[in-house]
């Protein structure tokens, strides 16, 4: 009477047969199948685990291209994101897509929010905002992996998307479209908390700011909130200076004037990095 055998993820040595001569019985026959079949069902299972490791690598890598794409905003109401070659949102394929040019809207006025890209469900992309961020890899919405991030953007008080470059991780304010940038005047002479949350995003540790310092003597002193240091990043009277610095994790730095006589002092924003 014939049988089906059970197929068992195993990968055996040796498949024993039947030398010329041997006797050929039932038994002899079932083991070589067996251990072949065996053989099979281990390469099958082994291929498809591979094929699902190469699908969601490939799927991630896409998901990510769609992503890190550069973003600008210039007239108030619409951010333009860079167009992409054909690629995946998760195992989702996507036709090569031109630049968009996005009306997302806000929830409220003086508040950062977030802009997404998620499958339209008819073969291309839509874009929608949410004040809700991204994860901590910024790769994807916290709460819905089906949202690929794309850029952070600020609404100021008169319901405006405040002008910005997106290129990479680096944001740069286009200050030339922005009423004031202006963060501070004040010319304190011991160290004290300046909060830059209004100019940098909610997952950003690093600031690019302007100091103009017009003074005869002295020097404008900046570094990172809970720093105790005397090496701190310094600004000559009578000069100004483009740098970057560290932010604590509220978005706090710490600044002041040293020797000043005089001190007229202005601290700029210019950009943030996420």
């Amino acid at each position: 009477m014939s049988h089906d055998l059970t197929e068992v993820n195993e990968f055996t040595a040796n498949v024993t047969v039947p030398d010329n001569g041997d006797a050929l019985d039932a038994a002899s026959a079932n083991d070589a199948f067996q251990a072949l079949a065996n053989r099979t069902k281990y390469l099958n299972d082994q291929k498809n685990l591979t094929n699902t490791i190469l699908t969601a690598t490939r799927a991630g890598l896409n998901g990510l291209l769609i992503g890190a794409r550069n973003a600008s905003s210039s007239d108030g109401s619409h951010i333009v994101v860079e167009g992409f070659y054909s690629h995946h949102i998760f195992n989702s394929p996507y036709a090569a897509q031109a630049a968009a040019s996005v009306a997302p809207g806000s929830d409220s006025n003086d508040t950062w929010h977030y802009l997404y890209a998620k499958d339209d469900g008819g073969g291309g992309i839509d874009y929608v905002r949410s004040t809700t961020g991204p994860d901590a890899s910024l790769t994807v919405k916290s709460d819905d992996a089906t949202r690929v991030f794309i850029c952070t953007y600020y609404v100021d008080g008169s319901g405006n998307i405040r002008p910005f470059q997106k290129r990479g991780n680096k944001y740069l304010w286009r200050r030339s479209k922005i009423s004031s940038y202006q963060i501070a005047t004040a010319t304190p002479s011991t160290f004290t908390d300046l909060s830059l949350a209004p100019w940098s995003s909610p997952y950003s540790s690093m600031v690019t700011l302007e100091c103009i310092f017009v003074d005869s003597t002295g020097f404008a002193a900046f570094r990172t909130n809970g720093d105790t240091t005397s090496n701190a990043k310094s600004v000559g009277a009578g000069s100004a200076q483009e740098f970057d610095i560290e932010t604590d994790g509220s978005r706090v730095i710490e600044y002041k004037i040293d020797s000043g006589t005089t001190p007229i002092l202005f601290i700029n924003a210019v950009g943030y990095y996420e």
